[in-house]
């Protein structure tokens, strides 16, 4: 890629957010889960604990879509 603009100056920076936390998530829970609806609203992640089902959008700007909170 050869692609070394600083973060905030991409366009593909969202994808590149998304990326990170998934290989994160995957460093420590075994199953990585994502939402969808027949609409095409959806959550990024979903991960379950021993105790509870945690959803995970993962955005670079702070407003939510219909997708989380709908879940």
């Amino acid at each position: 890629m050869n692609n070394f603009t600083q973060l905030e100056s991409r366009i593909d920076k969202g994808v590149i957010i998304e990326n990170f936390i998934f290989n994160e998530l995957r460093s420590n829970f075994e199953k990585i889960n994502y939402w969808r609806t027949t609409s095409e609203a959806e959550v990024d992640f979903v991960i379950q604990t021993s105790k509870e089902i945690i959803p995970i959008e993962v955005k670079n700007q702070t407003k939510l879509k219909s997708g989380f909170l709908v879940f």
